[in-house]
């Protein structure tokens, strides 16, 4: 099935729960317009999840209801795990839950599971020691948009789980 949405040149499905699929397309020549994408079996069926003011975005994980990725943009210089509910508009900045005590670079989240628990990892400084974690983004039900605001003015949602290494290697569009 070719699932390549109308006017981008190409497109990766990256993962899928069954019956969503998320991944990216690219909408240039020189490989600098990639977005986020959704799909349901079809290329008709094309989401495009880049939220407005990202100039790059992508996605890695669906439960069928939520989808998890990353974005580039939006006058943050580092990558923002992002979660969604289906649309552009529907995005969330998972960098908001991490650590107020740590100095966070980068953030990307991977992976949703069928209760909603979001894995993925971030980077900078957290008890003074830059490196990159694995996170998990927990709440407690499959979160709505608004369970995120909710949690992210509680400062809650979030357990440093384990240290990378500052030598993992990093993924390429």
């Amino acid at each position: 099935m070719d699932l390549n949405p109308a006017g981008f040149l190409s497109s990766n499905a990256i993962a899928t729960n069954g019956v969503q699929q998320v991944g990216v397309a690219n909408a240039t020549a020189s490989n600098t317009g990639y977005h986020a994408f959704l799909w349901s079996g079809t290329a008709a069926s094309a989401v495009n999840l880049n939220p407005a003011g990202f100039g790059v975005s992508q996605a890695y994980g669906t439960n069928g209801l939520l989808q998890v990725g990353y974005g580039l943009g939006n006058a943050v210089s580092g990558e923002q795990a992002l979660v969604w509910s289906g649309t552009a508009t529907s995005f969330t900045d998972l960098g908001l839950l991490l650590p107020a005590a740590g100095t966070w670079t980068s953030s990307t989240a991977y992976t949703i599971d069928a209760a909603g628990n979001i894995f993925g990892f971030a980077e900078g400084t957290y008890n003074a020691r830059f490196s990159y974690y694995a996170v998990e983004w927990s709440p407690t039900a499959v979160p709505e948009p608004a369970t995120f605001t909710l949690l992210a003015a509680a400062g809650a949602g979030l357990l440093m789980r384990r240290k990378r290494s500052k030598n993992v290697g990093r993924r390429g569009l």
